[in-house]
This record gives structure tokens, C-alpha cells and sequence, in this order.
């Protein structure tokens, strides 16, 4: 063999070496591609569930989503009043997997939850002798229809009183937490509601005693 040859093939074996590495090396980046696909396609999916009185109602995307859901339920069950709204059943929401659940957008989840709660406000009753006579938005209302209720039985201008007249029930402001068709805003209402109930409020006063 002639020195000239010598460094030929040794180019042409360095050649087919980096064709081999390369070869190689393409085929384990399918490999690894191959894998994370697997692993990403078998990986769980998880969402938002949101669970009434314990039992899993809906799916949403995220937690945003699920609040969303919540705000919006309690501020339309709320309607205009100003008390603080809250839930008669159990609300939760989780971190959920969704398996071949439907993960519902706001507005369906909405819908879905719609019938299946119900939306209390906190507001002020009005007891006599222990039952509730008439439930107002404010504790401020409740007493202006109490005040109302006295002046239909004495003058504003009456000076013959000796003291405030006073209810001859038992009556008073309990603080409660009512749906809010049960809440009266209008004091009028009030005041005919309240009188004309079972547990009517009357009132009694004491009068001074003039000498004929």
C-alpha cells in the first residue's frame, strides 16, 4: 500500500464514524420525543369541580372560573338589597382530574347550578311574641316601620302622653338570613303586612289625667 492511501482511508473512516453518531443521535431524539408524548397524552387532566353539599355538580376550567360562577349566582339571587348573600347549601370547589367529564364554560355552568341553589341575604325581622311578622332589607327599615306603626294609633301632635307609646306584645329586631322575594323594601308594604298579620303589633299608651 502506498503512504499516500493511508491518509484516505482514514478520512473516509472518520466520515462513516460522524454518519454512525449522527444516525445515532436522530434516532434517539425521535425516541425521546416518542416517550414525551406518551407520558404527556397518559398524564392527568385536571380542572375546577364544583361540588354542592358535597356531591360534584360541575366541572369548570380553573379556580377563576369557578368564582366567577359563585359571584355571579350570589349577585343575581341577591338582586338590589344590601344585605351580604350567601348559600343555603354547602358550596366547595377542588382541584379535580376530568377523566370523561365535561368542563363546562362559565356561562353553561351558570345554568346548570341555576335550580340547584339557593341565594339567602341577611336582613332584619320583625317578631312579635316570638314569630316573625315581616322581614325588611335594614335593620334602619325595620325600625322606621315600628315607628310607622305606633303613629297610627297616636297623633304625632298628641301632648296627652304621659311616656312613648309601647307595643303590648313582645317585639323586636331579630337578625336572619331570607331569600330575597321574602325581603320587603317598601315601607308601606311593611307597615300593611305587619298590621294586618296574625301577630298583629298594637300598642298601647298612657295618657296624662286632667281634673274636670
Amino acid at each position: 500500500m502506498r503512504e499516500q492511501d493511508r491518509p484516505d482511508r482514514r478520512y473516509r473512516r472518520l466520515q462513516a464514524a460522524v454518519r454512525t453518531y449522527r444516525a445515532a443521535l436522530l434516532l434517539a431524539v425521535i425516541v425521546i420525543v416518542i416517550l414525551s408524548v406518551a407520558l404527556l397524552a397518559r398524564r392527568e387532566r385536571f380542572a375546577r369541580a364544583i361540588k354542592i353539599d358535597g356531591k360534584i355538580v360541575a366541572l369548570v376550567a380553573n379556580k377563576k372560573a369557578a368564582d366567577q360562577v359563585r359571584s355571579r349566582l350570589l349577585k343575581e339571587g341577591k338582586d338590589d338589597l344590601p344585605g351580604q348573600a350567601s348559600f343555603a347549601q354547602q358550596w366547595e370547589d377542588a382541584s379535580w382530574p376530568v377523566e370523561d367529564r365535561e368542563v363546562l364554560s362559565v356561562s353553561k355552568a351558570i345554568e346548570l347550578l341555576r335550580p340547584k341553589l339557593s341565594v339567602l341575604v341577611s336582613a332584619a325581622a320583625i317578631e312579635v311574641d316570638g314569630r316573625e311578622a315581616v322581614v325588611l332589607a335594614t335593620e334602619e327599615l325595620a325600625k322606621r316601620v315600628l315607628d310607622e306603626v305606633k303613629r297610627k294609633y297616636v297623633g304625632e301632635d298628641d301632648t296627652s302622653l304621659i311616656e312613648p307609646p309601647k307595643f303590648r306584645q313582645d317585639v323586636r329586631i331579630a337578625q336572619v338570613s331570607r331569600p330575597a322575594a321574602e325581603i320587603l323594601t317598601d315601607l308601606g308594604t311593611a307597615v300593611k303586612q305587619l298590621t294586618q298579620s296574625g301577630t298583629t303589633a298594637k300598642t298601647y299608651v298612657v295618657q296624662a289625667v286632667y281634673p274636670s
